[in-house]
């Protein structure tokens, strides 16, 4: 009589480049295939725990369908979504719009069209539009505007 397995719990003890070896049950090692979505790569660390479904009920045949770090809680809205990694580093989708968390908390939003950052941007090439106003800038402070605004974009260096 053979018996078939469920699907089960395991641990990462391992990351190899194609398989991870788990511990299922203890003591139980096993050497598992990750399954991922088109589009996304992702390597698992050590003491991540996982979902193994056997194929066919059988152990060794066994793929990874799902894992988490229990160290690593992301607090999200409901609706939003967040990639993320172990060092720290977020891109989060939101009701609001894009934000880019980096490990020391700075970050990057893109909402309604206007970009907030509280980091300083370090872009020696960009490009930067030529700016027609029919209002006041007002140079010390950060720049704002009311009113219409147009340009074109000019590179910046030896033109």
């Amino acid at each position: 009589m053979s018996l078939n397995r469920s699907a089960f719990l395991a641990r990462v003890q391992a990351v190899g480049k194609k398989l991870l070896s788990v511990e299922g049950l203890p003591g139980e090692r096993l050497r598992l295939r990750v399954m991922q979505h088109f589009g996304f790569a992702s390597r698992l660390p050590e003491g991540c725990d996982v979902v193994a479904l056997p194929i066919g009920g059988a152990s060794k045949h066994s793929v990874i369908i799902a894992s988490e770090l229990s160290s690593i809680q992301i607090e999200l809205e409901a609706g939003d979504c967040c990639l993320y990694d172990l060092h720290g580093h977020q891109l989060r989708l939101t009701a609001a719009g894009v934000e880019m968390r980096d490990k020391s908390g700075n970050y990057l939003r893109l909402t309604d069209g206007k970009v907030e950052t509280n980091c300083v941007i370090h872009a020696p090439n960009l490009i930067t539009p030529i700016v027609n106003t029919n209002t006041h800038v007002h140079p010390a402070k950060p720049p704002t505007t009311t009113g219409e605004v147009s340009g074109s974009p000019v590179p910046q260096g030896d033109v």
